[in-house]
């Protein structure tokens, strides 16, 4: 079922890649390339998706998240075809940190007032404010990005300790 899973995600943004006029150039289009090639994996595993509006600059805007156990993707819905996303961004969950939202007095996305329950992602790559549906989701968001973050550490430090590294 994971590979089905990972195959699925990966024509869902290559059908999206495809279909985009206006793409990424230079170095972003080659890492996304990279990013879809390299997405199905015997030893990665899906763990959640989900659509969540992400806050920019002057809006919040829907975008498909994928997490999994390595990574966490995400991309925007294309009208045509249905199904298809653009690749936004590939965060390396190496140097990540979740937490819910707190909206400070006068801060926040746009005039500050977000549009529902918060969480923030704070990674070397890239920050950002994702809202959720619900207060439910939000924290089950948090608390299963902390957890895969957690457990993949643990993973390489195995590896690490397992090839003699230290």
């Amino acid at each position: 079922a994971n590979f089905e899973k990972l195959v699925e995600i990966q024509e869902a943004l290559r059908a999206g890649y495809a279909a985009s006029v206006v793409g990424a150039y230079g170095r972003e289009r080659a890492k996304n390339e990279r990013v879809l090639d390299g997405l199905i994996s015997a030893s990665r595993a899906f763990v959640r998706e989900g659509t969540l509006l992400k806050a920019c600059r002057s809006s919040t805007k829907p975008f498909r998240f994928w997490l999994f156990d390595d990574c966490l993707l995400y991309g925007t819905p294309l009208r045509l075809p249905a199904g298809a996303y653009t690749l936004s961004h590939a965060i390396d969950l190496r140097h990540c940190r979740v937490a819910p939202y707190e909206e400070h007095a006068g801060g926040g996305a746009g005039d500050g007032a977000l549009p529902g329950p918060a969480f923030e992602l704070l990674s070397s790559e890239k920050c950002f404010i994702a809202i959720a549906p619900s207060v439910e989701a939000r924290d089950a968001w948090v608390r299963e990005i902390d957890e895969t973050i957690v457990a993949y550490i643990a993973r390489l430090h195995a590896a690490d300790g397992a090839n003699g590294g230290g």
